[in-house]
């Protein structure tokens, strides 16, 4: 568990410079703001639910922004077993430090707290994510992001013929342990 717990909140110390809030999402209805965990549909990719998430944090709803940022990383894990690239992966990083290392201190922290008690108490997010089902996107971000994202093996930038559901089973019961 003590891995699961650092997995998830190292990158929230570590700081950049780089705005997140940018609008390059300006027009969807579900950019610059706080989700609530109704609105999270597995049409989100990680990356969108990592910044909701962020602006979760800013307006002080603690439990909603841990509940987008724990889809958002079994998300991003899920992608990244699916991105025949395998050098993508580290977008997941880039992203936390980018949408989370700006936000106040005692914020973050406030955060890391309430993040360390679900992670404690699983059952409701594994519940919650097996309702929501599997991703159900194209992870452009982490294609985008990868080294070599598109070969003769996989033009569209995926592992040929991947078992969603098998990864997705992989993603919560062994990456997240949910039981």
């Amino acid at each position: 568990m003590k891995g699961i717990v650092l997995t998830f909140l190292v990158p929230l110390v570590l700081w950049s410079a780089s705005n997140p809030f940018e609008e390059e999402h300006a027009s969807e209805p579900w950019s610059n703001r706080c989700l609530e965990r109704v609105e999270i549909v597995n049409k989100l990719s990680a990356d969108l639910l990592f910044a909701s998430s962020a602006y979760c944090i800013q307006e002080e709803k603690y439990d909603q922004a841990a509940d987008l940022y724990l889809t958002a990383t079994a998300y991003g894990y899920f992608d990244s077993l699916r991105v025949a690239d395998k050098s993508a992966r580290s977008v997941l990083d880039t992203l936390k430090v980018t949408y989370f290392s700006p936000l106040d201190a005692k914020k973050r922290d406030r955060f890391a707290s309430v993040l360390r008690d679900k992670l404690d108490h699983l059952a409701s997010t594994c519940h919650f994510l097996e309702s929501l089902g599997k991703p159900n996107y194209m992870p452009h971000y982490m294609i985008e992001a990868a080294k070599n994202p598109l070969s003769q093996k996989s033009p569209n930038g995926l592992v040929p013929n991947y078992n969603a559901k098998a990864l997705w089973d992989e993603t919560r019961l062994e990456y997240l342990r949910c039981r």
